[in-house]
């Protein structure tokens, strides 16, 4: 045997014998369903299936067990607990992970969901990787001064487009574009030979979405194509006010399906 014969198999047994790298991904279950769960769920399975790397999950709304769910029903009250319960898994699991990726929105939620994810993982000697998700960022860290010394907690922060770069880049931050990405094998592609006036709405039904915007908008197609239809899929705060509006412009052919799984959205883009 040669001596780079010998050297090679040597690289070989020592990258066999190289534990994997543990990455604990922090941020919403799918209890709630929006951008960030989504986009979290999937990276979890892609985690699961590569090579070299062990995967584990905290929630920030996880579930307390037993008679003590009922406390997550009480306002205010489900703050408390759930952030309770929540820095506990955070205590208990971060020590035995390598890098802690927390999942952020803006202002409340930046403080409540990654930042504690942040604080124990440095306290821990972690590495910590921030995924920023919100196109309110600038007025964030314009305006509370505790966004960007908070945010300086990360080694990397990572956003999902060259906007929210830029963004961070003014205000002293460096960040990555990490891109979104979509399943593409799970969405049926057919030709539409004929293109009908068939609308879908698929945020949550939250102020900041702005879903209100979308019904007028809606409005004035169906001036000009009686027969226009919209569904509109996500649940929120704002639905029982956006079916009000939806009667008072006098439209038709308006479903609301409430919360749908991101199983079931494939055919609902198939419908459109």
């Amino acid at each position: 045997m040669t001596e780079r014969t010998a050297t090679s198999v040597s690289d070989r047994r020592q990258v066999r014998a190289e534990p994997p790298l543990r990455v604990c991904l922090v941020g919403p279950s799918l209890d709630i369903v929006g951008g960030q769960s989504i986009v979290l769920d999937r990276l979890l399975s892609r985690f699961r299936e590569t090579e070299g790397v062990t995967v584990s999950f905290v929630p920030v709304n996880p579930r307390l067990p037993g008679p003590l769910r009922a406390l997550q029903r009480v306002k205010y009250l489900r703050t408390v607990v759930t952030s309770i319960a929540y820095v506990a898994s955070l205590l208990r699991q971060l020590r035995h992970v390598d890098v802690v990726h927390a999942f952020s929105a803006s202002y409340w939620s930046y403080l409540l969901a990654p930042v504690p994810a942040m604080l124990v993982g440095r306290l821990y000697g972690k590495t910590v990787v921030l995924n920023y998700h919100s196109g309110e960022a600038d007025d964030h860290l314009a305006n509370w001064r505790t966004a960007i010394p908070l945010a300086r907690l990360a080694h990397v922060i990572a956003v999902p487009s060259g906007y929210l770069v830029e963004v961070f880049k003014r205000h002293a931050l460096g960040a990555r574009a990490v891109f979104n990405f979509v399943e593409v094998d799970a969405i049926p592609v057919r030709a539409r030979s004929t293109v009908r006036p068939r609308f879908l709405s698929n945020r949550n039904l939250e102020a900041l979405y702005n879903v209100a915007c979308t019904i007028r908008a809606f409005a004035r197609v169906q001036q000009v194509h009686p027969d226009a239809e919209l569904v509109v899929a996500g649940d929120g705060r704002e639905r029982g006010a956006l079916e009000a509006l939806v009667g008072e412009l006098g439209l038709r052919n308006v479903r609301f399906l409430g919360r749908v799984a991101p199983s079931a959205m494939p055919a609902l883009y198939d419908a459109a």
